[in-house]
């Protein structure tokens, strides 16, 4: 169950790290990364988001969310092509934030700062808890 969570947690910390980017090379990028959805602005500034957009030839082409029609804009026209893609800033600082969560639970836990767990057979005198040195007792 705790794998479970922290595959979720991973999961969501990933899809945190998307940003909408412009591509750089679209004619390479749309075939090898198959975007959900792309932006593109043609030359007279009309934004189009376009759903499973491919490249055929010189141009781009998908369905125009919204109208549901198919359009065709040819890459030498787009001002300017967006794409969902990772952040490398976000991801980084995602990625120390880990980090530096495991390191102080690591220390807290080694240093004796966590909370014990009740023992259900208590040796006499120790009061609730277990011997944490003897690992036959009871917990």
């Amino acid at each position: 169950m705790k794998f479970r969570a922290l595959a979720v947690a991973l999961l969501a910390g990933v899809a945190g790290c998307m940003t909408i980017q412009p591509v750089r090379e679209p004619a390479q990028f749309i075939p090898a990364k198959h975007p959900q959805l792309l932006w593109v602005t043609n030359a007279d500034g009309e934004l189009m988001v376009l759903s499973n957009p491919k490249v055929d030839g010189d141009q781009v082409v998908g369905l125009w969310e919204g109208i549901h029609e198919e359009v065709k804009v040819p890459l030498a026209n787009a001002r300017l092509i967006e794409a969902r893609q990772v952040s490398r800033s976000k991801t980084a600082i995602l990625g120390g934030t880990l980090a530096l969560t495991a390191g102080f639970l690591t220390y807290w836990t080694v240093t004796g700062h966590a909370t014990p767990v009740p023992c259900l057979n208590p040796e006499p005198g120790a009061g609730n808890w277990c011997n944490a040195g003897d690992p036959t007792k009871g917990r």
